[in-house]
Order: C-alpha cells, then sequence, then structure tokens
C-alpha cells in the first residue's frame, strides 16, 4: 500500500517546523550529569586506645593488658631482667652453700686437731685435774672451745643471711621498679589504689612473666 503523500509532506513539514524552533530558542538537550566523586572515607572512632595501666587493679584486667601491650615492646627487657634476678639469687645460694662448708671444714679440722693432741699426750697424764662430773679439765676447755666455734659458725651464717637478704630485697625493689617504668599493670599501680589483692597478685605475675619469657 503506498503512503498517502499529503501526510509524508505534513509529517515532514511538522519536524522541520520543530527543528527551526530548537534553534531559533537555543535550547540543547542536557549533557549528562558526571558521576559523582566517591565520598571521602570516614575515619571511625579509635577503639584501641592503650588503657592506662595505673588503674588497673585486676589480675584478669592486668594479664590481658600484659599480653596486648607490653609483651610486644618489652619480652626482650623482661627477659634479661629475671635472667638478672635469676643469676642473683643463685650466686647468693651457692656462696652460703660455700660458707656452710667451710665452717664444716673447720669443724672436721678441730675434731681432727684435737684428736692429734690427744695422742700425744696420751691422754693419761695423771695431772689433768677431773671436775665434779668426772670430766677432766683439759677436755672440759675443749668442750667449752667447741660450743664457742658452734656459736661463732652461727652468728657468722646469720650476718650472712642477713646481707643477702638485703641485697636480694633491694634487686627485687629495682625489678619492680623496672616492670613499672616498663608499663607492667600492677607494679605501676598509683599507691592509693595498691590493697593487698594487688601485692598477692603481683607474684603471680611475675609467674606469669617468667613463663611468658623464657
Amino acid at each position: 500500500m503506498s503512503r498517502d503523500p499529503i501526510n509524508v509532506n505534513a509529517s515532514e513539514q511538522l519536524q522541520a517546523l520543530l527543528q527551526s524552533l530548537v534553534q531559533a530558542s537555543g535550547y540543547a538537550a542536557p549533557a549528562a550529569a558526571p558521576n559523582p566523586p566517591p565520598p571521602a572515607a570516614v575515619r571511625a572512632p579509635s577503639t584501641s586506645e592503650v588503657p592506662d595501666p595505673s588503674l588497673i587493679v585486676t589480675y584478669a584486667a592486668a594479664l590481658q593488658h600484659t599480653i596486648v601491650h607490653v609483651l610486644p615492646a618489652h619480652t626482650n627487657d623482661i627477659r634479661k631482667l629475671i635472667a638478672t634476678q635469676t643469676e642473683l639469687e643463685r650466686r647468693c645460694a651457692r656462696e652460703r652453700s660455700e660458707l656452710i662448708e667451710k665452717q664444716r671444714t673447720r669443724a672436721r679440722t678441730r675434731v681432727h686437731l684435737d684428736g692429734v693432741l690427744r695422742m700425744v699426750a696420751g691422754n693419761t697424764n695423771s695431772s689433768n685435774t677431773h671436775s665434779s662430773n668426772g670430766t677432766t679439765g683439759s677436755n672440759r676447755d675443749k668442750d667449752l672451745s667447741h660450743a664457742q666455734s658452734d656459736e661463732d659458725d652461727r652468728r657468722e651464717l646469720e650476718r650472712f643471711d642477713d646481707r643477702v637478704y638485703a641485697q636480694l630485697e633491694r634487686g627485687a625493689r629495682t625489678s619492680a621498679a623496672q616492670l613499672g617504668d616498663w608499663g607492667v599493670p600492677l607494679f605501676c599501680v598509683r599507691p592509693e589504689l595498691v590493697t593487698d589483692q594487688v601485692r598477692a597478685d603481683r607474684m603471680k605475675m611475675i609467674q606469669f612473666l617468667q613463663d611468658a619469657c623464657q
């Protein structure tokens, strides 16, 4: 079927009229809107703030803080500190054992010398005076001498123990202060927050550090 020439002409004329109107008005189709820039990254509030160790007074919280915040930075430092304190304790124990052995050697030497003297004197000299209980005056003097020597040894050991105790106590205070400087909870707690439980938990923390830093 052929198209009606009248309708075709009318359609073409209408399109031409619309184009002339668009050109006359300066109208143009809107350009596509540019893609909006990606939103700036929004920084979430920090939830990893390091807690103040001077306010931690429970062992559970102290243990968690130590594992997360202290050990990553100070494991080697703590290991050296523990090794130094352990060596001090071993040295003191070794010196005490040596002192006791020295005293025993002196005692054995005294007994040996007494035996030699008795052999030389024959232990039958009638000039020895007898005490009321039947012990010779010479033997009584030896017994008193031995008793005095034993007392001297005891006092010598006591003086050594007092000196060692003071030395170990100073070492313990120094170690505790160092742990506090490194931020180990319970060792840097504020003085007004220290309780008997905190003191007891310090010993547990030391044991944990020894195990963790081996």
